[in-house]
C-alpha cells in the first residue's frame, strides 16, 4: 500500500452538517469527516470499475482503503484541527498559544493562559475548530475561512398555489468552489478529474466533488527517518489527533485509547515490524462521533464518545516501535470493534513536534 496526500474541490454545495432536525440539516461542519470521504471514494472506486464487489466486501472486514478527514485548503494554506493548547481574544483577535510541549513532556500540566497581551480576559477556545496555524495579519484572516450557505425549501400546493404545510425544508451546507486535502492509503493515485460524490442529497446534485491535485506521494521511508530524529531520546512523546481518538471493546466504547498496538497498521502496510504506543493522558474535548452509514447493511452506524480530532494524547512509545509504522498510523489509524461494527478512521496519530514542522 501506498501513501497519498491529495486535494480536491466542491463542484457543488455538500451538506455535511453537525445534526438533523426535523426540518432538515443544520450546522454545517468545516471538515469532511473520514467515514464519509472513505465511503465516497470506495462508492466511486466501485462505479467507476476500479475495484469489485469481493473488494468492497473485503473492505468491510477487513478495511485496507484508508483516509485522513478531507480538511479545508484556503490560498494555498492548509488548515489543521486547532489543539487544546491555542485561544483567540473575542475582542482584539490576538491568537495566544500556551507554552504546553515542555511540560506535557516532562509530564507536567501545563499553565493557561487567562488574558491576551491587551489584558482582555475574554479568550475564545479554538479547539477543535480547523484554521491555519500559520500568523497572518487580520485582512488576510477575514479571506482565510471556509463559507458556507443556508438554504430553506418551501413545498407549493399545486390546487391552491401556497406554501404547503408541513413541507418546509431547511439546510446548511459548504459551498461549492472549496478546496480539501486529505491523505489516502491506496495501492493506486486517485488521478486529477477523478469524481465522486460525499454527504446527503447527492440524488437531488449536492456533494459533487473533483480530484484537483494529487500533491505528493508520501515516501514512509524518508518520514520515517524525520520522526527517528524527533523520538531520540525522549521518554514521553505527545502525538497529535488527525482523527477523534476512542477504543471499541465489544460492548463498550470509551473516548480514547490506552494502547495503540503497531503490528495491525504492520499488517495493511505489509511491514514487517510492530511496537506499543501506551497512552498516559488525552487532552482535548470529547464529541459524540458518528460513524457514518454502513453502506453494506443499509443502517446506521452507532453515535460513540470520543475524543475530538485536534487532541493531544501524551504517550510512552516502546523502542521496538518501528518509525515506518508511527508514518502509516497518521493515516491509517486503528480499526476499532463495537459490537459487530468495525468502526475505521480512528487513533490517527502523529507526533507533534514532526507536524509541527507542516504547520
Amino acid at each position: 500500500m501506498r501513501i497519498w496526500e491529495i486535494s480536491f474541490e466542491l463542484k457543488s454545495p455538500a451538506i455535511v452538517t453537525r445534526r438533523r432536525t426535523e426540518r432538515g440539516f443544520k450546522e454545517a461542519l468545516d471538515y469532511i469527516p473520514a467515514s464519509s470521504l472513505r465511503g465516497a471514494i470506495l462508492s466511486s472506486l466501485y462505479y467507476h470499475g476500479r475495484i469489485g464487489e469481493d473488494r468492497l466486501e473485503q473492505e468491510a472486514e477487513n478495511p485496507r482503503i484508508l483516509c485522513t478527514a478531507g480538511f479545508p485548503l484556503v490560498d494555498g494554506q492548509k488548515f489543521w484541527p486547532m489543539h487544546p493548547f491555542i485561544y483567540e481574544c473575542k475582542i482584539c483577535k490576538e491568537v495566544i498559544v500556551a507554552d504546553f510541549l515542555p511540560k506535557l513532556e516532562e509530564g507536567q500540566e501545563p499553565i493557561l493562559p487567562s488574558i491576551c497581551k491587551q489584558w482582555h480576559q475574554s479568550l475564545d477556545f479554538l479547539h477543535p475548530r480547523c484554521r491555519s496555524f500559520k500568523q497572518v495579519g487580520e485582512e488576510d484572516k477575514k479571506k482565510l475561512k471556509v463559507h458556507f450557505t443556508s438554504s430553506i425549501c418551501v413545498g407549493i400546493s399545486k390546487d391552491r398555489g401556497a406554501s404547503e404545510g408541513e413541507l418546509l425544508y431547511e439546510y446548511d451546507a459548504i459551498d461549492a468552489g472549496q478546496k480539501f486535502w486529505f491523505r489516502l492509503c491506496y495501492e493506486d493515485s486517485l488521478e486529477k478529474g477523478f469524481e465522486f460524490w460525499v454527504g446527503r442529497g447527492i440524488s437531488r446534485g449536492f456533494g459533487w466533488a473533483k480530484i484537483k491535485n494529487v500533491i505528493r506521494e508520501i515516501k514512509v521511508k524518508e518520514e520515517a527517518e524525520k520522526i527517528r530524529e524527533v523520538l531520540q531520546g525522549r521518554e514521553r512523546t505527545v502525538m497529535y489527533a488527525l482523527s477523534p481518538l476512542l477504543s471499541g471493546r465489544g460492548q463498550r466504547c470509551v473516548p480514547s485509547p490506552d494502547r495503540v498496538e503497531l503490528s495491525e497498521v504492520a499488517k495493511i502496510m505489509g511491514i514487517e515490524g510492530g511496537g506499543v504506543i501506551e497512552v498516559d493522558k488525552v487532552y482535548g474535548r470529547t464529541i459524540m462521533y458518528d460513524a457514518g452509514w454502513d453502506m453494506r447493511r443499509g443502517r446506521r452506524r452507532p453515535i460513540l464518545p470520543a475524543a475530538a480530532h485536534g487532541s493531544l494524547a501524551v504517550c510512552r512509545i516502546s523502542r521496538d516501535a518501528d518509525p515506518r509504522l508511527l508514518t502509516a498510523l497518521s493515516v491509517l489509524g486503528t480499526v476499532e470493534d463495537f459490537e459487530d461494527v468495525k468502526l475505521t478512521c480512528v487513533n490517527q496519530l502523529v507526533p507533534l513536534r514532526y507536524v509541527m514542522e507542516e504547520w
